[in-house]
């Protein structure tokens, strides 16, 4: 492969920004909302350059969106494109002789037509340049890509698989493969040639002019005025891209649409190839590719089989769109596919072949045999057009049931058969199929109302059961193209009679506006100096909202100046107040509020310890939970051991012996004279002096050399009874000898 690079330019006329603007004249105004250049209705931008509903209007720029190489090729490995947009946003080019990539731009494709120039700008190589529509980022890899390729390659050549000369319309669906750059032969598949160019590759330095139309389910282009693609189908919506694969020197001019105007695409929220107003005009659903839920998809009903998108059963036969076309190959729009005189869904229901018109094969056409599945010789003894081999009369009123072949539609109800008469109770009386048809006995006029008002025109009516579309029982209707008009209606101030009688635009109208004064013309009305009128005053406005109508600097649309007492934004609320927690700043006389620009901080916040904020602003430490003076020791230096409890700190009082450390000194709650033993082995627990093995005493608490006397500090005898008096007195003294002995031996 030689390494060369092409170039993709974007060329248009330029048209200046003016001054005033001008509608239609393609340059879009900061007070337009598009300008596509004329003043048609209907195209997506609206003879007062206002956006229609159900489209989508932008600039007309080329501006890159993102841009994408696929590094998987089997030819290169590098470099990767290298795409320049110039200052003036229409030429992009591209430099490298690179690996297949590209440059993706925000300028939409569906529903546009778009005129440019390509030329290939070099005499060097030969390979791939073209265009595409729909690619989105990250389809090279992606198995569930769909998008669509126009790829032109000036010569057959074969490197690890056969690349052909010519210009060729790819449909892509799913991931690249690594010989689609070259083949197109895995995710890519060839959709048509070019007419007069699929065989023919570009030529060196000649400028093609290329015209493309495209919709999602039909595309045009044409090449120097030559049709080359006229192609139907479904193809996916999106904008505009280049393609390289192995070339540099192209160059794409945009003629059409000019710089400054707008191009307008029409919505697809569900995306099925039928735009929003097409499916609203169709009576189907717009946020699914499936409307009537029959299994068919909406483009595929309204482009490829003709149906009726929002009904199941298009040609009401009994068996839905998709039965029709994917289960039993009948006509979809024909209720009897074989013309035997028998539905198909009759068919299907009888167990008749769909194709042939004599299922029994007696001679007989299904529609006209009185026993279409049974060969029999229309033998109808009780004369109902039943063949005897298939009558029944269940509910014996003389017509048998229709599942047997009869006339009888419910053959339950002895009072549902064929040659009743029908009535309008919704149920088919006659069994004729229709239920509350025109022979119902006690059928209603209805008469035409063209306005919508609820009230008819008593020169056109029609008698039947419901309500026919577009009628009603009402026959006064004084002006039936009018739906403001008719008795008892409001007046209204627009020149019409709405109410019938013979006077326009009364005292009395509803819609008399309600203008308000607007002395400092800034848009906004005072509420307390207001006048009644069909037409707008001089210096009166419709809005009632200035809270100042002496400065116009005050009004719903200024900026608020926090803190000056000043309501500037007219929104009624406190100056003091930032965060619109409902406490103002402590920078007002009274306020509460700590943090004004914190709507999660002010006095009834709920406060969050132990991080330093404090939330609910009562000033107090954000490490003293239960308020007891003394700081969790979540804190630096902090000595509550318990900050939940203010009973537990190092001022509170120890309980000895409950398992708690109320003074939070971390010393043991058993010992309370702090000797080192617990009270259930320490020989007095409130005497520090007195312990096992402590001077004079064993390790059972006993005097030594007194082993019968009681133990120290006990008060208990040694013979485990209740100690007395006497007990007490020895013990006494031997604690006083104990002590004398310890005073002589110092």
């Amino acid at each position: 492969m030689r390494a060369y690079g092409f170039v993709l330019i974007l060329i248009a006329g330029f048209s200046p920004r003016f001054a005033h603007a001008t509608c239609g004249d393609g340059n879009l105004d900061a007070t337009e909302d598009c300008d596509d250049g004329n003043l048609v209705a209907g195209d997506g931008c609206s003879d007062v350059c206002a956006t229609e509903s159900g489209w989508l209007c932008t600039d007309a720029e080329f501006n890159l969106d993102f841009s994408e190489m696929f590094y998987n090729d089997g030819v290169h490995a590098a470099p990767e494109p290298n795409w320049t947009l110039s200052s003036d946003g229409r030429t992009v080019s591209q430099s490298e002789n690179s690996i297949p990539g590209l440059y993706v731009s925000t300028l939409p494709a569906t529903g546009v037509t778009a005129t440019f120039e390509l030329t290939v700008n070099t005499a060097s190589d030969d390979d791939y340049i073209g265009w595409a529509v729909g690619y989105e980022a990250g389809d090279f890899y992606n198995a569930s890509a769909h998008w669509i390729l126009f790829d032109w390659k000036q010569m057959d050549q074969t490197v690890h698989c056969p690349g052909f000369a010519g210009l060729a319309m790819y449909r892509v669906e799913g991931a690249f493969g690594s010989n689609d750059p070259w083949c197109h032969n895995t995710s890519a598949t060839r959709i048509a040639w070019a007419d007069t160019l699929g065989g023919t590759g570009w030529s060196d330095f000649q400028t093609y002019t290329i015209e493309m139309t495209y919709n999602t389910n039909h595309v045009l282009v044409y090449v120097d005025g030559v049709l080359q693609f006229d192609e139907t189908g479904f193809f996916p919506g999106g904008t505009f891209s280049f393609y390289t694969n192995s070339k540099e020197g192209g160059i794409f001019s945009l003629v059409s649409p000019t710089e400054g105007s707008s191009v307008c695409s029409e919505i697809d929220s569900d995306s099925d190839g039928l735009s929003d107003n097409m499916e609203d005009g169709l009576g189907m659903d717009n946020t699914t590719d499936d409307s009537d839920s029959d299994g068919l998809g909406d483009f595929d009903e309204v482009y490829t089989y003709n149906t009726d998108g929002a009904s199941a059963d298009s040609d009401g036969d009994g068996l839905n769109d998709y039965e029709e076309v994917i289960v039993y190959g009948s006509d979809p729009n024909d209720s009897d596919s074989d013309g035997d005189g028998l539905s198909d869904g009759d068919e299907v229901a009888a167990g008749t072949d769909l194709f042939g018109t004599d299922f029994d094969g007696d001679g007989y056409l299904d529609g006209d045999d009185n026993c279409p599945t049974l060969f029999n010789d229309q033998s109808d003894l009780d004369a109902d057009d039943l063949g005897d081999l298939c009558d029944s009369d269940d509910d014996g009123d003389g017509e048998d049931a229709i599942a047997d072949g009869g006339t009888d539609c419910d053959d339950t109800n002895e009072l549902v058969f064929a040659a009743s008469e029908e009535y309008c109770d919704g149920i088919d009386n006659n069994c004729d199929g229709s239920i509350d048809d025109a022979t119902s006995v006690d059928m209603i006029d209805w008469y035409y109302d063209g306005d919508g008002d609820g009230f008819g025109d008593a020169t056109i009516s029609q008698t039947q059961c419901d309500a026919p579309s577009g009628m009603v029982s009402d026959m006064t209707d004084c002006d039936d193209t009018a739906a403001t008009s008719y008795p008892g209606a409001d007046e209204y101030c627009d020149g019409i009679d709405s109410d019938c009688d013979g006077v326009l635009d009364e005292d009395d109208a509803l819609d008399a506006a309600t203008w308000y004064a607007d002395a400092d013309a800034d848009g906004f009305g005072d509420s307390e100096t207001s006048l009644l009128s069909c037409e707008q005053p001089e210096g009166y406005v419709v809005d009632m909202t200035d809270c100042d109508d002496t400065a116009t600097g005050s009004n719903p649309d200024a900026d608020e100046i926090w803190y000056d007492g000043i309501d500037q934004n007219c929104d009624g609320l406190s100056d003091y107040d930032q965060d619109g927690d409902g406490f103002e700043s402590t920078e007002a006389d009274g306020g509460t509020d700590c943090d004004d620009e914190n709507v999660d901080i002010n006095p009834d916040a709920d406060e969050i310890w132990y991080d330093g904020i404090d939330q609910n602003c009562d000033g107090l430490s954000d490490y003293d939970q239960d308020g007891d003076g003394f700081e969790s020791t979540e804190a630096d230096g902090g000595t509550d051991c318990d900050d939940e409890n203010v009973d537990i700190n190092p001022d509170a009082e120890e309980i000895w012996y409950d398992g708690i450390d109320q003074n939070c000194d971390g010393l043991s709650d058993s010992d309370q004279d702090g000797d080192g033993f617990d009270q259930e082995e320490d020989c007095d627990d409130t005497d520090s002096a007195l312990y096992p093995n402590a001077d004079g005493l064993d390790e059972n608490c006993q005097l030594i050399g007194e082993e019968d006397a009681p133990k120290a500090g006990c008060n208990c005898s040694t013979s485990g009874d209740t100690p007395d008096w006497k007990s007490h007195a020895v013990w006494m003294f031997g604690m006083l000898s104990l002590v004398f002995l310890r005073r002589r031996e110092r």
